[in-house]
């Protein structure tokens, strides 16, 4: 999910409205929001066996991501990938 970041400028113009900038702004994080929460649930981030293995470290600790070779649910546990096991 690419959450835009917060810039601190003026919000809203003469007439009341807002700006372009926080316009884009909104549509962004509104898209994005749409894209990855729903009723039906969260969708996990994908990202192929390849770009994972470069991601396999500490940095990545708790992140939870679905692999997209493999069609596997991920989540790093101390600095490494495991696949969750589903029964």
């Amino acid at each position: 999910m690419n959450i835009p970041n917060f810039f601190n400028t003026q919000f809203v113009d003469e007439k009341g409205y807002l700006k372009p900038e926080f316009q884009n702004f909104f549509q962004q994080l509104i898209t994005q929001l749409q894209l990855n929460l729903s009723d039906e649930g969260y969708r996990l981030p994908q990202q192929p066996t390849a770009t994972i293995t470069k991601l396999d470290n500490a940095a990545s600790t708790a992140v939870i991501l679905y692999d997209s070779t493999t069609d596997e649910a991920k989540v790093n546990i101390a600095g490494t990938f495991r696949v969750i096991q589903v029964v």
